[in-house]
């Protein structure tokens, strides 16, 4: 494991502890998966960012993710616990932060295409022959151009709005490693029982 401690919490016991804007961080759970996170500063494939929908009285916790094959969706957090307990790390960015702000930057990712391109252009770049034949695009590049993103370029800019540079790299180089690297690790949420995920 790549943290300094593990803190293992049933998830009726973690949920009251993730604030708007906290990183969802995935370890592999598909071949696909596993050749992301090999490359990646830390073991992980996927990045999303948590918040909180307050609905008739009811307080919901989702994550806001763009998923291949899936685009940029909401889905409710403890559905994804259920589906795959104890994978999922929780992280928080250093104070100032408006988790807020990350939030409302992030949503804007819903229904949007994800960054097919993007993800393979990040993978041709770990491999050294190919490295400098594919230079990283610039935020302000991605921007002006409307480029499809994958899910930790969003989270990065997402992070961003809400006053927290996760990577000094640019955003279409950002890994869902990368950001576990600068933020607090909280728990990790299982969903009816703990056990140790190898």
């Amino acid at each position: 494991m790549h943290r300094a401690c593990h803190i293992p919490m049933l998830y009726k016991n973690a949920r009251p502890l993730i604030r708007d804007g906290d990183y969802a961080l995935c370890r592999p759970t598909s071949a696909a998966g596993r050749v992301i996170a090999r490359r990646s500063v830390r073991y992980y494939s996927h990045a999303s960012m948590c918040f909180w929908d307050h609905v008739a009285g009811a307080d919901r916790l989702y994550l806001a993710e763009k998923v291949q094959w899936k685009d940029g969706r909401p889905v409710p957090f403890s559905g994804q616990v259920q589906a795959n307990s104890g994978i999922w790390d929780i992280y928080r960015p250093p104070e100032p932060y408006d988790g807020k702000e990350a939030v409302t930057q992030m949503l804007t990712c819903i229904g949007r295409r994800y960054g097919r391109a993007a993800l393979i252009r990040a993978m041709l770049r770990h491999v050294w022959v190919l490295k400098e034949f594919f230079p990283p695009l610039s935020d302000a590049e991605v921007l002006r151009r409307g480029l499809p993103q994958v899910c930790s370029q969003k989270v990065s800019e997402a992070s961003r709005a809400g006053g927290f540079d996760p990577s000094p790299k640019p955003d279409s180089v950002t890994e869902p490693g990368d950001l576990a690297e600068l933020t607090k690790y909280i728990c990790t949420p299982y969903w009816k029982e703990i056990v140790e995920i190898i």
